[in-house]
C-alpha cells in the first residue's frame, strides 16, 4: 500500500510538472533587469540606484509566437528616490523554461507633454 501511494506520488509530480511546462506566462523580472543595466550604461541611473525596488510594471502585451515562445511588451517605470520617474518600454521573448527567451529590447519612453491642438486653416 505505501509503495502504491509513493507511485502514486510520483506520477503526479511527473505530470503536473510536464502540465506546467507548457504554460506561457509574463516575467517582468528579465526586462526590468536587462532595462535597470541599459538605463546605468546610459547614465540616466547610478549604480547606487540600481537596488531601489520603486519599479511598476504594466504588461501591455503578451502574444504566442509559436508553440514554445512568447513575445511580451512592459511599460516599467522606475521611480528615483529623488521622486523622479523614468519609463521604459521593453520587449522579449519568453519560453516555458526561460524568462530570457530573447534578449531585452528596451526604448525611453519620455512624456510628450500636453496635448496640442493644430489649428485648422480653412
Amino acid at each position: 500500500m505505501k509503495t502504491a501511494f509513493v507511485g502514486l506520488a510520483l506520477l503526479s509530480a511527473v505530470f503536473g510538472a510536464s502540465a506546467r511546462a507548457d504554460d506561457l506566462v509574463p516575467c517582468s523580472h528579465w526586462p526590468e533587469t536587462m532595462a535597470a543595466v541599459m538605463l546605468k550604461n546610459a547614465g540616466k541611473i547610478t549604480p547606487d540606484e540600481l537596488g531601489h525596488p520603486n519599479v511598476t510594471h504594466e504588461l501591455l502585451a503578451f502574444q504566442k509566437v509559436n508553440k514554445d515562445t512568447a513575445r511580451e511588451v512592459y511599460l516599467l517605470t522606475f521611480k528615483r528616490p529623488s521622486g523622479e520617474t523614468i519609463r521604459v518600454i521593453t520587449q522579449n521573448d519568453v519560453t516555458p523554461e526561460e524568462c530570457s527567451g530573447s534578449g531585452v529590447k528596451a526604448f525611453l519612453a519620455d512624456p510628450l507633454g500636453p496635448a496640442q491642438e493644430s489649428e485648422s486653416k480653412p
